[in-house]
């Protein structure tokens, strides 16, 4: 296998949750994403919404 058959990105069963007081909001729930090599991804969404990769 060379390097072209491999992801440029992988994700699989992404979770993530905010708190608000006591209540927990479920933002993504096993969320998966491959991008391959020559893909575009384009993430979009109002300032300061936590686009970065952090």
């Amino acid at each position: 296998m060379n390097q072209a058959d491999h992801p440029v990105v992988a994700l699989h069963g992404v979770h993530k949750t905010y708190r608000l007081g006591q209540h927990v909001i479920p933002a993504l729930q096993g969320v998966d994403l491959t991008v391959q090599r020559g893909e575009l991804l384009a993430l979009t969404g109002p300032s300061a919404a936590a686009k970065a990769p952090s």
